[in-house]
């Protein structure tokens, strides 16, 4: 019985002991480490700062916070410890400046492990596969003569849209999806998309839906909470895993369908030009395609056509809602078409350094609604100081881009959708503040091209004005976002209708050029 007791009083003490070194370790560390981290609100047990984000509109949060704290802002969310980059300048300072401690990726247990989006470049971490990626993206999407290849392609691709645009302009959201899906979807494999409702176009768009619905609370805590994947899918709050091994089964089918089309189209010599192709055969003529390549191309291939549609659809929506909000616009754009280009012809990309304002619209639509409000986020691989305070090995570093394009000292009126503010300004600040700067991905070259040819045709031919009620009248949409990872405009009206017939003429001849 002596002994049992002993026991007992041996597991309390130990206990005990326990309980009080791990108390003493955190207050050492707060008083020797925390006391030079940079500054933020102060956590709370368990939750750290969680509890202050909520699901939706982080990026203001953490832009309020930058008026109390700075513009790098330190926090926990659980056990993780964060830091918000606000200003360009500490963007530019870590990630690019220091690149070699902060191109590290936060591992992502629900996107990769359970979801099965891996080999993904966009999530992987930095080392030699990242790096080979890269090589292949820059390659494929940044060279003059990669860009060049793709050109009769983009054009064709655009004066569809707009000819869809002409004859069913209530569907404009629809027709920006397969305009961008359809095009990338030829770019990344050289399959030919013929309708909305192209299958390979409908399976990517459910999965990235499906996957941003289940990334919610419940389905995220697994990445702070590791233990939560083993948990039974049948226990309350685990039909995450449920939803979770559905989407794996779509994702694996979005990495092998297309690439395996791609492959048999070869074998057959029906193959299109494609950034996949171009590396199938390639590889297979240097001897180097292993069955680790092959997965490592479906990653690639699969990245440049989810991660391009999302943003580049984005875009062209936020240009939509912005013409319809300012008429003005639209006139000043159309006017400077018209006085260079005129109208037997429609707007090239030869003809973009000749069209200065129209190249404005473009960027101020990149500043008005970045994409990605908040970047993608880095890791810290090393202990590192900035600014005299000390920044934590793992640390998870999110730039907010949000916050940074709403600079009032380099944006006056900040909410206001200014084309003209970039020809105020002086051209090294133009250059320096342009949004374009921010954002370091191999395929930006290729959608910002794609972006501006769209804009310019369809300010070319067609008129974009605000709809009217059934009463005639004008319904005055609300420039208003959906956040999350993706921003895109909530739901809205416009009407759209062909300039002439001479302008609509134009669109559909060029429909069937297959220069």
């Amino acid at each position: 019985m002596s002994a049992a007791v002993d026991l007992s009083v041996t597991a309390v003490l130990g206990t005990l002991i326990g309980l009080v070194y791990w108390y003493l370790k955190h207050w050492w560390i707060e008083l020797h480490i925390g006391m030079y981290l940079p500054p933020g609100p102060r956590p709370v047990p368990f939750l750290g700062n969680a509890h202050q984000l909520g699901l939706e509109d982080q990026h203001e949060v953490f832009a309020k916070w930058e008026q109390a704290y700075g513009d790098v802002v330190y926090l926990r969310v659980f056990n993780k410890p964060t830091l918000v980059l606000n200003s360009v300048e500490a963007a530019r300072d870590l990630l690019d400046k220091r690149s070699a401690k902060y191109s590290d990726r936060p591992h992502f247990i629900l996107l990769v492990d359970m979801f099965g989006s891996d080999p993904n470049p966009a999530l992987m971490p930095y080392g030699p596969w990242w790096r080979q990626h890269r090589v292949w993206l820059h390659s494929g999407l940044m060279e003059k003569d990669s860009l060049i290849r793709f050109q009769p392609l983009v054009r064709r691709e655009t004066s569809k849209f707009v000819s869809a645009l002409i004859d069913s302009p209530d569907s404009f959201i629809l027709h920006i999806k397969r305009f961008v899906g359809g095009l990338m979807l030829e770019i990344a494999y050289g399959h030919t998309a013929t309708s909305a409702d192209d299958e390979l176009i409908m399976l990517a768009d459910t999965v990235v839906r499906e996957a941003m619905d289940t990334g919610s609370l419940a389905g995220t805590l697994v990445d702070f909470f590791p233990a939560l994947r083993y948990i039974p899918s049948w226990f309350p709050g685990g039909g995450f895993k449920r939803r979770a091994a559905w989407i794996r089964g779509m994702m694996r089918e979005l990495y092998d369908r297309p690439y395996a089309q791609a492959k048999a189209n070869i074998a057959k010599g029906a193959s299109k030009e494609s950034f996949l192709t171009s590396l199938l055969e390639s590889m297979a003529t240097d001897g180097d395609l292993t069955p680790e390549h092959e997965e490592h191309l479906k990653g690639a291939s699969i990245v440049l056509y989810t991660g391009g549609t999302d943003t580049t659809s984005t875009v062209l929506a936020s240009f939509f809602l912005a013409m319809t909000l300012h008429p003005e616009v639209v006139r000043r754009a159309q006017d400077e078409i018209d006085r260079v280009i005129g109208n037997a012809r429609l707007p090239d990309v030869d003809d973009r350094s000749s069209l200065p304002y129209v190249e404005c619209v473009l960027t101020e639509v990149y500043r008005w609604n970045p994409p990605l409000y908040l970047g993608v986020p880095h890791r810290l691989m090393t202990d590192d100081e900035y600014r005299h305070y000390h920044i934590p090995e793992g640390t998870v570093i999110i730039p907010n881009i949000w916050c940074m394009l709403r600079n009032p000292e380099w944006y006056p009126d900040p909410e206001a959708f200014r084309p003209e503010r970039f020809q105020e300004m002086s051209e090294s600040d133009a250059e320096s503040r342009d949004p374009r700067k921010l954002v370091i991905c191999p395929g930006r070259k290729l959608a910002d091209n794609t972006l501006w040819l769209a804009i310019a045709t369809v300010l070319s031919v067609l008129d974009i004005r605000k709809a009217h009620d059934a009463d005639g009248n004008e319904i005055t949409p609300e420039a208003a976002f959906v956040s999350g990872g993706i921003s895109h405009p909530k739901p809205f009206l416009c009407e759209i209708r062909p300039r002439s017939q001479t302008a609509a003429n134009l669109a559909r001849n060029l429909c069937t050029d297959k220069s």
